[in-house]
């Protein structure tokens, strides 16, 4: 990757390695928290940092730099990666799905079914891609792959605009009184940092596809362009979360202060 992508790469390199980071020590957080408290609400987004951030990134990276950069990569490697990784964001995604039912809808009936709907086009997705051996290849070739990343990007667009839509009411209430300025900021974050790994969910096989259409050159710059986009992306999720569950003093007095300078 450095020798096609120069400084770019670097960068990448580092905004997933700050990615990877942010996952791991919040979902150790977030699970200690649910142990202490036996609660099942930080149970569930420790599930969802640590193994569809976390493992599930990892792997799936390692997993797709093998197939695309090696010169002549092993099929067994590369399915003994991507197959892992891929499982494991759908345990991760999951488990997001359960929390957004349990926080956002408690009792409601109708997110059961959208739930089942997301978690029935990521298994049968996988399932099907392994049998396929498509996963032997990482191509985004065939129905089951985009089966695949359309239960993911449906799950991570939900869990994002959700708590968007929550922060817009929390909003309203917090110049009455009603609502505390950083439980509506921590909706807020929550939901534009899972925003933002939807977009990381679309800039793989948009790329892929994409770089079917240009010449060598083209490619190479288009490349380095959807690198770019993905590791700002990454970065910020990761700081969206890091600031929901461990927000500085500093950025507590800030959203204090945007909120009491806002009109009621």
């Amino acid at each position: 990757m450095l020798a096609l992508y120069g400084w770019v790469g670097v960068v990448a390199g580092l905004a997933q390695a700050v990615y990877l980071v942010a996952a791991f020590v919040l979902a150790a957080h977030l699970l200690g928290r649910a142990r202490r408290r036996r609660d099942l609400a930080p149970f569930l987004l420790g599930l969802n940092l640590l193994f569809a951030m976390g493992f599930g990134y990892l792997l799936c990276s390692i997993g797709m730099a093998v197939a695309m950069f090696s010169p002549d990569p092993s099929p067994r490697l590369v399915a003994g990666l991507l197959g892992p990784g891929y499982a494991a964001t759908i345990t991760g995604l999951s488990a997001a799905l359960v929390f957004q039912w349990r926080v956002f809808w408690p009792g409601a009936r109708w997110p059961l079914a959208l739930m089942g709907l997301f978690f029935a086009a990521m298994v049968g997705g996988w399932t099907g891609y392994l049998l396929s051996g498509g996963l032997a290849t990482g191509r985004y070739e065939g129905v089951w792959v985009w089966l695949l990343y359309g239960g993911m990007l449906a799950t991570n667009l939900w869990v994002g605009i959700e708590p968007l839509v929550y922060y817009a009411k929390l909003r309203k209430r917090v110049p009455l009184g009603l609502a505390d300025p950083l439980v509506a900021d921590r909706f807020l974050l929550w939901g534009l940092g899972s925003l933002a790994r939807a977009v990381m969910v679309v800039m793989g096989p948009a790329a892929v596809l994409a770089l079917e259409l240009f010449d060598a050159d083209t490619r190479i710059t288009f490349s380095a362009a959807t690198l770019m986009t993905a590791s700002t992306m990454g970065l910020a999720a990761s700081l969206a979360y890091w600031l929901t569950f461990n927000p500085t003093p500093a950025y507590e007095r800030w959203v204090e202060r945007r909120y009491r300078t806002r009109p009621a």
